[in-house]
């Protein structure tokens, strides 16, 4: 199944839900259990600072909303519920907060490198920063970075986002981008006046901003919110089909499985809006770290329920999906390539070969977020090496049978290693 145009989501959305269920729906999950071995990612969430300096119209932590208990966590209780999620099994964690001025960016740096000794794959959601600021959490050990482009109509982020512009947003998506950071983006679904036009222009600036995960949600209204005044909740069925279309469209992409289902009261935790969602195609959910006093005042939206680590197992279960905790058990983020030899022309020569398969590699190993690093060393003939040349695939010794090219072996064994790690 192929879907690539404006049209083809544009007939996915128009879809019978019956008609999507049997054929969409069930592609997009035949794509995850073969690209991802049907894994669902365990994770762990923190909202530790709820202040938030901006006004978005759909945000129930807009600075002009009264009815929220504000609070900010000190970096010593971040790290202790972080301690508490890996005495659990958590080796994956997303720290959120409102755009609160006070904290100080050098507290936030502390954290990320405290959780990146403990071997943490770290994701953050701190709102828009400075340039500057993505690349010392990139070198203080942060893995990824999460900020929503929400809508891609110019007109009407700048409506709902007051504080800033669509044109500043999408810079600093570049930032991220620029920094060496994952990205994690997505957009608002069904939100009150959106058309099927402006939603299938979302999904396709999704897929060209080559986002590590989709952190898609439908509009949920929250009270104290002007958004809330102009409609109800979004469709939980049109964000299915967003599940999907981004599952066929991205094959590795982190799709959020955390989705309300038809009663909203039950939040995000929903077991068959969860179990709707990862037979649709997603692969990701969350255990919140907060108590619960804290947890109901870090309100996004209303009824944001997220259950812990027994309700992540129970889906994974229903689902027959194979559940994990670590970003590195599911895909190798760097394959390493050494080229050792004893004869610098011979080696030049097998160099060229080496980086020309690389080279033709990079689309597929971008979409599985892998990257490959060449090293080449030139030895005088000893025991490690008599004469010739050896090349290394992760440590490990490439078999190169006779008359085989030397690039057509390297692809083979990188591909295998990132695609089928079981060989």
């Amino acid at each position: 199944m192929s879907i690539k145009t404006k049209q083809d989501i544009l007939d996915v959305l128009a879809m019978p839900q019956d008609e999507f269920e049997r054929t969409v729906m069930a592609e997009a999950k035949k794509i995850h259990q073969s690209a991802n071995r049907d894994e669902l990612v365990a994770t762990a969430m923190l909202g530790f600072d709820n202040i938030c300096k901006n006004q978005c119209l759909y945000c129930g932590m807009r600075a002009g909303n009264k009815n929220v208990d504000r609070y900010r966590l000190d970096p010593d209780q971040v790290i202790g519920a972080a301690d508490a999620a890996f005495a659990l099994g958590f080796r994956r964690i997303f720290l959120i907060a409102g755009e609160d001025p006070r904290y100080g960016f050098d507290r936030i740096l502390s954290i990320v490198e405290a959780l990146h000794a403990k071997r943490f794959f770290i994701s953050l959601a701190l709102g828009a920063l400075a340039k500057s600021q993505y690349d010392e959490l990139k070198s203080a050990g942060a893995d990824e970075y999460v900020l929503k482009f929400e809508m891609s109509q110019r007109d009407v982020f700048n409506r709902l986002k007051p504080q800033t512009s669509f044109d500043e947003r999408m810079a600093s998506i570049g930032w991220i981008k620029e920094s060496g950071l994952l990205l994690g983006s997505g957009s608002i679904v069904d939100y009150p006046g959106q058309t099927a036009d402006e939603l299938a222009e979302d999904v396709l600036l999704t897929r060209d901003l080559g986002i590590h995960w989709a952190p898609v949600i439908p509009y949920m209204p929250a009270k104290g919110t002007p958004l809330a005044l102009e409609g109800g909740p979004g469709k939980t069925d049109r964000n299915l089909k967003v599940i999907s279309l981004l599952r066929i469209m991205m094959p590795h992409v982190r799709i959020t499985a955390q989705q309300p289902g038809k009663d909203v009261s039950k939040g995000l935790a929903d077991p068959k809006g969860n179990l709707d969602a990862l037979n649709a195609g997603a692969d990701m959910l969350f255990a919140d770290m907060l108590p619960d006093a804290l947890s109901r005042n870090f309100s996004v939206v209303d009824n944001r329920i997220t259950r812990g680590l027994e309700h992540i197992s129970n889906m994974a279960d229903q689902a027959g999906m194979r559940l994990v905790f670590n970003e590195s058990e599911t895909i190798e983020h760097l394959v390493k390539v050494e080229c050792i030899t004893t004869d610098s022309d011979v080696g030049s020569d097998i160099r060229k070969e080496i980086i020309s398969a690389l080279d033709a590699l990079q689309p597929a190993l971008a979409m599985a977020h892998c990257k490959t690093h060449y090293t080449e060393r030139t030895c005088m003939p000893s025991d490690e090496l008599q004469s010739g040349t050896v090349v290394l695939v992760n440590g490990e010794k490439l078999i190169i049978p006779a008359y085989s090219a030397v690039s057509d072996c390297v692809a083979k064994r990188i591909l295998e290693l990132v695609f089928d790690p079981q060989q």
